[in-house]
């Protein structure tokens, strides 16, 4: 039996101009907006507004995306 292949997962940047902290949109069925909260790998954490999400705890609030799929607001 043959161990499967792992994959070479390239990291990708952060867009340019966007930082933790900024607000960004994230497409999911849909533009959505929230503050950059988080990086891991090749995903972001986005902290949700308490009127577009749960608000019974933080991880409810956190929304987990590809950073492919994120885009630069300027407000």
């Amino acid at each position: 039996m043959t161990k499967p292949r792992k994959r070479n997962k390239s990291l990708l940047p952060l867009p340019d101009g966007i930082a933790i902290g900024d607000t960004v949109g994230y497409y999911i069925k849909g533009w959505r907006y929230g503050k950059l909260e988080q990086v891991k790998g090749n995903d972001v954490g986005i902290h949700i507004p308490a009127a577009y999400g749960d608000t019974s705890g933080d991880k409810a609030r956190l929304k987990w995306v590809s950073i492919s799929s994120i885009k630069r607001i300027d407000e």
